[in-house]
């Protein structure tokens, strides 16, 4: 059975659509390496750009959460520890 019109079109929408999301994907996996080659941390850039993307009530919370933990991790003599392993 053919499928009709509608749903052809509606096919070639979505191949489309699919092919533009693996270039981005290609894209992606480029500026990463990019990244990598020029000493960069990915996963601290990964994360920015996750932030980029969140809207401002959603990242206010998650900077609300990471100072209670930072508060906790001083409270715990874990943030000594941090910094000491950083030297």
């Amino acid at each position: 059975m053919r499928p009709n019109s509608q749903e052809a079109e509606y096919a070639r929408k979505i191949a489309n659509e699919l092919s533009l999301i693996e270039m981005y994907q290609d894209n992606i996996k480029d500026l990463k390496a990019s990244a990598k080659d020029a000493g960069l941390n990915v996963r601290t850039i990964s994360e920015a750009a996750k932030e980029l993307r969140m809207d401002s009530d959603k990242r206010a919370k998650r900077y609300e959460d990471e100072d209670q933990l930072d508060l906790l991790r001083d409270t715990l003599g874990l943030k000594n520890q941090m910094l000491q392993a950083a030297e």
